[in-house]
């Protein structure tokens, strides 16, 4: 199914969730039932370019790049441990292509789902994982 992005924090020493970009970010994550997967997110302050990539002020167009995340490939679900992984076929950081994103789901109320970072793309362990809260869209 389709998934919204309702947040997407890491926590702080004391363990509080702080925002990655700001309180609203945007983003779908879709999951199909034949094993395939697609997500997008976006920091929904970013500043319009003006014009192209190739021709924009460079530092506008870093600041655009380090505002999103998108990636697509396959995906498989562990349900004993609780995770999904997903297989990195194509993404916009060319580093992750061809690697493995591990995620601990949780379903929370209100369909919604809670998904944190177990396993970075660099096969790490985060010190401080990501946790990205999802709802289901158009059910």
């Amino acid at each position: 199914g389709t998934w919204k992005l309702i947040s997407y924090g890491n926590p702080d020493s004391t363990g509080r969730l702080v925002p990655v970009w700001d309180e609203h970010p945007d983003g779908r994550i879709i999951y199909t039932a034949d094993g395939h997967m697609a997500a997008q997110m976006y920091d929904t302050r970013r500043a319009t370019l003006g014009t192209t990539p190739a021709t924009a002020d460079p530092t506008l167009v870093r600041a655009a790049y380090l505002g999103l995340v998108t990636y697509f490939g396959r995906y498989v679900i562990d349900t004993v441990a609780h995770t999904v992984t997903h297989m990195v076929e194509g993404a916009y950081l060319p580093d992750w292509i061809g690697r493995r994103l591990v995620r601990a789901y949780r379903f929370l109320p209100g369909n919604r789902i809670e998904l944190t970072v177990v396993i970075n793309a660099d096969d790490t362990w985060p010190a401080r994982p990501s946790v990205l809260v999802w709802e289901r869209v158009g059910r």
